[in-house]
């Protein structure tokens, strides 16, 4: 089934027109005393709306005393560990059971003509097959054991003069899920199969003509990142 919308120039003009005729046939069955009593009833909306509230009715608004705010920031403590040669930051806060994960890769081994072609990988991970398994499979995996899955490139600025590009792989999962949906991570970071070239072309198009919607659909946001 092939379902093509096309849009329409002239419906907008459609409604309004047709908006026009109903409000002037209702307008042609009204009385003199009935358009009085509407024009009235307008009056009065437009004063109430007008007129400032009541201390009475202020005074019903919840209002959170100042003593009860802290002055001082809410501060989430950072353990520092050391795994494998490795320093993860771990943050100790309530998530409900919900292990969230985000991992940084230095590519400034990269040249900068490089990276590109890195933010390109990011999005193939995936939506690739790997060593392990298919892409069916993977995306069946990925679904049973985590909640939240991506891969970009990022860069982070310490100065105005050192910026250093990070390749950042995150997840989030249930806390009992964490072992498993670690390995699946691992796995598609490792072990994802470039081979397919057929396959990766598709993906880049989509890419291409997802990114082209997006211009199209929010240019704003466009020209606020450049």
């Amino acid at each position: 089934s092939v379902l093509t919308v096309l849009p329409s120039k002239t419906y907008g003009e459609q409604l309004r027109r047709e908006e026009a005729e109903r409000a002037e046939k209702v307008y042609a069955s009204l009385s003199e005393k009935d358009i009085e009593e509407l024009k009235a009833a307008n009056d009065r909306l437009h004063r109430w709306q007008q007129e400032p509230d009541s201390e009475e009715d202020t005074k019903t608004i919840p209002v959170l005393p100042l003593e009860e705010v802290s002055p001082e920031p809410l501060f989430t403590k950072t353990d520092v560990i050391e795994k494998d040669g490795v320093k993860v930051l771990f943050h100790a806060m309530p998530t409900n059971g919900i292990v969230h994960v985000n991992m940084y890769f230095a590519l400034t081994d990269l040249a900068a003509n490089e990276l590109p072609a890195a933010g390109v990988t990011a999005q193939l991970l995936s939506k690739l097959p790997t060593k392990k398994h298919s892409v069916s499979e993977l995306q069946k995996l990925i679904t049973t054991y985590i909640g939240k899955l991506s891969f970009a490139v990022k860069a982070s600025m310490k100065t105005p003069e050192s910026c250093t590009p990070y390749f950042m792989a995150s997840f989030s999962c249930l806390e009992e899920n964490f072992a498993k949906a670690s390995e699946i991570v691992s796995e598609i970071l490792t072990e994802t199969m470039f081979n397919e070239d057929k396959r990766i072309a598709e993906i880049l198009l989509q890419i291409d003509e997802e990114t082209k919607q997006r211009a199209i659909m929010a240019g704003h946001s466009f020209g606020a990142a450049a």
